[in-house]
């Protein structure tokens, strides 16, 4: 995942046809920087923008401040597999590392990890 600043990103070569469409949705180009801004990007054409900027990038992409906004309205909880302890995502130490985050899916609570708790074996 990407995660963009919206006062000034940079991106890889996009051609004329790219460009336009990205202009149309609403960025800003700072031709002295080289330089895409978002800063006046309203609310309602952010998931084009962010649809079109994952396709150049090769990689989901999204704003920081976006991600911030989203996470506070609905925190993403997980079921522990060992305690079935339901704990929010954000709490666990490899949440930056974490390929399926805020996903609503079951992992391990950080208290289990801790203590060094496996998962039962089927035999």
């Amino acid at each position: 995942m990407k995660n963009l600043d919206k006062k000034g990103f940079k991106l890889p070569y996009v051609d004329s046809f790219t460009y336009r469409e990205l202009m149309r949705l609403g960025l800003q180009y700072d031709r002295q920087q080289k330089t895409y801004s978002a800063e006046g990007l309203d609310t309602a054409g952010i998931d084009s923008v962010l649809e079109l900027l994952s396709r150049i990038l090769h990689d989901k992409a999204c704003f920081e401040q976006t991600k911030q906004v989203a996470s506070k309205k609905a925190p993403v909880t997980q079921n522990c597999l060992v305690c079935a302890k339901k704990f929010p995502c954000e709490e666990c130490r490899y949440y930056e590392l974490c390929e399926t985050r805020d996903l609503p899916l079951s992992c391990i609570c950080g208290k289990c990890l801790e203590e060094g708790k496996a998962l039962p074996v089927c035999k």
